[in-house]
């Protein structure tokens, strides 16, 4: 269980990021990517292209926490309620952690790029800032990963990026985010 170790008042423009990220390392410190690295590494990396994307918010400090914490449910023992004690009742920072977090099972019953696909046409803005950029991180980093892994992981991105230029409406931020997914994408013949 964490300790509610950040006074934030219920105002997430208060948010001490030094302690989000010390709760994240503590709940991914044990864990390693597919290509050995720290787990930690990713996070951080999606938070710092986040701020890239979104660095006039007035909001960025709760962009940036659920950044850095985007993870923490479905790859770690962390619950809900852990996040809601640690930022406060009235933070919205858990509810946009649970907001990128993937079910357990429906991706198997119906694809993963399908399921992913369809939860990112939902949600909200925020959100999806966040998920485009854990994708961008995502396909930026597969020099250690199989070509097998490679080549899903690129598709699967692929896919994901089609389907959401035909059923959401996006924001500028959305589509430049997108279009450096692409000119990934490019470099590796997607």
């Amino acid at each position: 269980m964490v300790t509610n170790i950040i006074n934030i008042n219920n105002n997430d423009d208060k948010i001490d990021l030094k302690q989000v990220f010390k709760l994240a390392y503590l709940k991914h410190k044990d864990q390693v990517r597919d290509d050995g690295t720290k787990y930690i590494n990713h996070p951080k990396r999606v938070a710092r292209l986040v701020a890239k994307y979104k660095s006039g918010s007035k909001n960025l400090n709760l962009i940036l926490s659920a950044a850095l914490l985007h993870d923490t449910l479905e790859d770690t023992y962390t619950s809900t309620q852990e996040l809601y004690d640690f930022f406060g009742k009235d933070s919205q920072v858990p509810s946009l952690v649970v907001e990128l977090t993937n079910a357990k099972f429906v991706p198997k019953l119906i694809g993963k790029s399908n399921y992913i696909a369809e939860k990112m046409q939902f949600m909200t803005s925020y959100a999806l800032v966040i998920k485009l950029c854990d994708i961008l991180d995502n396909i930026s980093d597969l020099k250690g990963c199989s070509k097998e892994k490679q080549n899903y992981t690129r598709q699967n991105a692929r896919n994901i990026i089609e389907y959401l230029k035909v059923n959401r409406q996006l924001t500028q931020t959305h589509l430049k985010i997108i279009n450096d997914i692409n000119l990934e994408l490019k470099q590796h013949g997607y």
